[in-house]
């Protein structure tokens, strides 16, 4: 890079053409060390595939309450809010209130249910995490425990 730039220097000093050009060399991902954040999901997705036996549970656990919360939110805000809305709408209760008062429950629902499930993932990426560290230990410990075998028949026999 610097031959590049002193080239151009020379070039430019004695009014010549200059034949390269400064190009910023762009290392890819340098800010993240070398990782890429976008490829996150993906790979927790592969790494839940690859371990089904200790993370899928977990994964399908989560995804099932949150299913089961949504479904209760809905049929709470349906059963206790719809009449009333589409009162507040058209007084003679038309059918077009009704249509308008079910999407704006169903907007409500939805609102509600982000907001219950961003409180509830907090708690399931936490037993994500220990589940995931929890193996991590077990490979590590028993990755150190065929080591000191090994070690301790190479030193014996040997």
């Amino acid at each position: 890079m610097a031959s590049s730039v002193s080239s151009q220097a020379i070039a430019l000093a004695t009014g010549q053409k200059s034949t390269t050009t400064i190009v910023p060399s762009i290392v890819c991902n340098s800010d993240y060390g070398g990782y890429d954040p976008i490829r996150y999901p993906i790979k927790a997705i592969f790494y839940t595939l690859n371990h089904p036996k200790r993370l899928l549970p977990v994964v399908i656990r989560i995804a099932c309450i949150g299913c089961v919360i949504s479904t209760v939110i809905l049929i709470v805000l349906l059963a206790t809010t719809l009449k009333p809305q589409a009162e507040l709408i058209s007084s003679e209760l038309q059918w077009w209130a009704w249509l308008i008062a079910v999407f704006i429950v169903l907007l409500e629902a939805a609102i509600c249910s982000v907001l219950v499930m961003v409180i509830s993932q907090s708690k399931a990426q936490t037993v994500l995490f220990t589940e995931t560290m929890r193996m991590y230990v077990s490979c590590v410990y028993f990755m150190h425990l065929s080591v000191s075998l090994h070690m301790h028949i190479i030193f014996t026999y040997c």
